[in-house]
């Protein structure tokens, strides 16, 4: 079964990551500043090639370098730092050594597997007597201060990355500054697109989206099909078997693969299907609560990036839609938590605030709260897919249900350099703001 837009049979979906057509699967139908020419290259090519570090709102930026002696309460700061390893491992490893529980621990946002991350945590409690460093495999911790109280999200500011570009083949070094020049002033211009990344979605395998949506859809059978049996396209020839034993005699053997795995969502969902007799949707119910919620978002996530791809003309433009509403942005541009509806009397602020990077629409990412506040783009496409605001919650699973959000449109960049390292390599330096991602910015320079 394939709805319109969005795959779900596995063999389909696999194709389209095979053919480079990720965005596509994702919902991001649309580029932000339609730039003449791109480079052909990649990024990441180690982790350290790839680096992050969360910026404060007080201007802090999480680095191990400086070390900020000042002391103003019993809940330790820590910056944490990790090396090709997801955040949530990083996590429940940092808790573990301050002999805590991964829910007693506040952060501020995940950070990409592969890449060198920089990121404030802290407990969510006082902690008398804090070590001073703590170190694991792949990541360590540095006390940063002593703060009265636990971090927030509002706390958080945005990212500062710095990043190379490994080209395929040698560009003429002004050539390649002449290409980066446009990417940067193209950035400059105006706001991008305030699309989810592919980390959302699942990477080299975008399936949450799909399953959330088979669960949205209560068809929880085919979920199971899309997660066990759609292929990544690095994964070992042991794993690609048994993904097609399972998809051709739904093999216990191919269960019991997959129940060793490294992917917390294949590990869990499989257990499942041994400990239920294949039954898919005790499975499916039976997931984590974080994994089962995590679906839901991701297919809601997609829903919200499909609208921006629609609305991309619109959003782009400095004119007000009255049916949207609008968020304030501070002076980093980074969304402030507030919305309102234009009227006729403050049509023309909002219009001159768009202008100076002040504010920016909201859609809506959909869930069972929000029904008041869709766009009429977000029903089109939820008509189009056959799912209602009261198809992300679960009645057999009430604290799973997503119930949507506000999400700014658009975001503004702050490219700081993009310069010609030589005829194979660029490298480029940013700040975005909080819940934007680098992957949907680079994509505006490199090719699918």
């Amino acid at each position: 079964m394939n709805c319109p837009g969005l795959p779900t049979d596995p063999l389909e979906v696999a194709r389209l990551v095979r053919e480079g057509r990720p965005d596509d699967l994702v919902g991001m139908e649309a580029s932000s500043y339609n730039l003449h020419r791109k480079l052909r290259g990649r990024i990441r090519s180690t982790p350290e090639e790839f680096v992050a570090c969360e910026v404060m709102r007080d201007g802090s930026v999480a680095t191990t370098m400086h070390y900020r002696a000042r002391s103003g309460g019993d809940v330790p700061i820590y910056v944490l730092s990790k090396r090709n390893l997801d955040t949530r491992s990083a996590l429940n490893a940092f808790s573990s050594a301050l002999g805590l529980k991964p829910w007693e621990i506040s952060y501020l946002g995940l950070k990409d597997k592969r890449a060198l991350t920089f990121q404030f945590v802290s407990t969510t409690r006082p902690q008398r007597g804090a070590p001073s460093v703590l170190r694991g495999k792949q990541w360590q911790a540095r006390l940063h201060y002593m703060s009265d109280k636990p971090l927030r999200p509002a706390d958080l500011s945005g990212n500062m990355f710095w990043t190379y570009v490994r080209l395929h083949k040698a560009v003429p070094v002004d050539r390649l500054q002449a290409i980066l020049s446009e990417f940067k002033s193209g950035a400059s211009r105006g706001g991008m697109l305030n699309f989810f990344g592919y980390q959302r979605f699942g990477g080299r395998r975008p399936i949450n989206h799909i399953a959330g949506y088979l669960i949205a859809k209560r068809e929880y059978e085919a979920a199971v099909r899309v997660v066990l049996g759609t292929p990544s396209i690095s994964e070992g020839n042991l794993t690609g078997e048994a993904r097609r034993s399972f998809l051709e005699e739904n093999s216990r053997a191919s269960l019991l693969h997959f129940a060793r795995s490294h992917l917390l969502l294949d590990r869990s969902l499989a257990k499942n299907m041994i400990r239920h007799s294949g039954d898919g949707r005790k499975s499916v119910l039976g997931l984590p609560t974080v994994l089962l919620r995590f679906l839901l978002e991701s297919f809601s996530a997609f829903i919200f990036n499909r609208c921006v791809s629609h609305m991309r003309d619109e959003l782009l433009r400095d004119e007000v839609l009255k049916e949207l509403l609008y968020m304030p942005l501070d002076e980093r541009g980074v969304p402030l938590m507030a919305c309102a509806a234009p009227t006729p009397s403050s049509t023309k602020i909002i219009e001159d605030e768009i202008r100076r990077g002040k504010a920016t629409a909201a859609l809506t990412c959909p869930g069972y709260l929000v029904g008041k506040i869709i766009s009429s783009e977000t029903m089109a496409i939820m008509d189009e897919l056959g799912v209602t605001c009261g198809s992300f919650f679960l009645q057999e699973r009430p604290e799973v249900g997503f119930p949507g959000q506000l999400r700014a449109a658009t975001v503004v960049p702050r490219v700081i350099s993009a310069t010609a390292v030589d005829e194979f390599t660029a490298l480029l330096s940013f700040f975005l703001p909080r819940s934007s991602y680098a992957t949907v910015f680079l994509r505006e320079l490199l090719h699918a």
